[in-house]
C-alpha cells in the first residue's frame, strides 16, 4: 500500500509543536511546577481598591495571601488585615479567601479574578447580597 508523504509545508507546522515538547522536556519538572507559581503571584504587591482611599499591600505566606493596610487617611487603620486565607485556584486562574467587609464589621468569603497584571475583580459575599469592586495598582 503507498502512503501519502507529507507536504514540506505540514512537516514545518508539526516541528515547532515537536520543538517545544523537547524544550520543556528538556527544563524538567521544576520548570513546569514553577509556571502556576508565577500567575499565583500575580496578586502579591501594593492594591487600591476603587471604592476606598487605603492602599493594601498583599503578601504571600506559603501558599497563602494576606491583605494588610499599608496606607489610609485614617491612621487606625492601618496595619489591619483585611484580605486573608486567600488560595490560588489554577483550574479557575482565580483566588478565594476572605474579605473584611466594613459596612458588616466581619470577614465574608471573596473571590478574586485577575484582569491583568495592573487590576483585579474581587467579588465579596454570594448570591443576592454579593458586591464587585475593581482594585488597581497605585
Amino acid at each position: 500500500m503507498l502512503r501519502a508523504r507529507p507536504s514540506r509545508s505540514t512537516a514545518r507546522r508539526a516541528l515547532p509543536a515537536v520543538g517545544v515538547a523537547l524544550l520543556a522536556a528538556a527544563a524538567g519538572p521544576d520548570a513546569a511546577a514553577a509556571a502556576p507559581s508565577a500567575r499565583a503571584d500575580e496578586l502579591v504587591g501594593d492594591w487600591r481598591p476603587a471604592d476606598r482611599a487605603v492602599t493594601v499591600r498583599v503578601e504571600r505566606t506559603g501558599k497563602v495571601y494576606t491583605g494588610t493596610v499599608v496606607a489610609s487617611a485614617d491612621a487606625s487603620h492601618r496595619g489591619m488585615v483585611i484580605l486573608r486565607g486567600f488560595t490560588f485556584d489554577s483550574a479557575q486562574r482565580s483566588y478565594r479567601g476572605d474579605v473584611f467587609a466594613a459596612r458588616r464589621g466581619a470577614f465574608v468569603p471573596a473571590v478574586v479574578r485577575m484582569e491583568d497584571g495592573a487590576y483585579f475583580r474581587l467579588i465579596a459575599g454570594t448570591g443576592l447580597l454579593s458586591r464587585e469592586v475593581v482594585w488597581c495598582r497605585p
